[in-house]
């Protein structure tokens, strides 16, 4: 979302395994047909049972609690997942209006895709221009120092060197 600032740890499951409600990062493209940077919930991780009923999750057998989300939240599904070794299976919080595990072309989310742990995040325009700025202006020192920066390689060139 415009204008939202999250930070995530890369590192956070160099040597641990995600857990049941942690919030991880992971690349999309496997899952949708687009090379995103995608935020969702661990729900369901290796040997979990998870089926809908009446609006609520079950997890191998037992109803999972969810105090995160509005009580009138319903979260539906016609399938039984069972989540295999190196996955997880992921929902969104906006339950009713997310692309998750649920629809997923691949289901589970493999260890090897996740980038990362949630950390923090805060929706604020404000605090997006003022990143906007500071980036604007770090553009424009390494510009006067000779160096430009291109996203979408994300690596630093020099800018007497044109592409080709």
């Amino acid at each position: 979302m415009t204008g939202e600032i999250i930070l995530y740890n890369v590192r956070a499951y160099k040597h641990d395994v995600p857990q049941r409600g942690d919030i991880i990062f992971f690349d999309g493209s496997e899952y949708i047909n687009s090379c995103v940077l995608l935020c969702k919930r661990v729900i369901g991780v290796p040997g979990d049972i998870i089926v809908f009923i009446n609006g609520n999750i079950y997890i191998n057998g037992s109803k999972y609690e969810e105090d995160y989300l509005p009580k009138d939240v319903v979260t539906v599904s016609d399938s039984v997942f069972v989540v295999p070794d190196d996955s997880v299976f992921v929902l969104g919080d906006n339950r009713e209006d997310s692309f998750d595990s649920r629809f997923f072309k691949n289901t589970y989310v493999s260890y090897e895709d996740i980038k990362g742990k949630y950390i923090w995040g805060i929706y604020s325009e404000e605090a997006a221009d003022i990143i906007i700025k500071s980036m604007e202006k770090l553009e424009s020192v390494k510009r006067l120092r000779g160096f430009t920066y291109d996203y979408r390689s994300n690596t630093h060139r020099p800018t007497n060197i044109r592409n080709i």
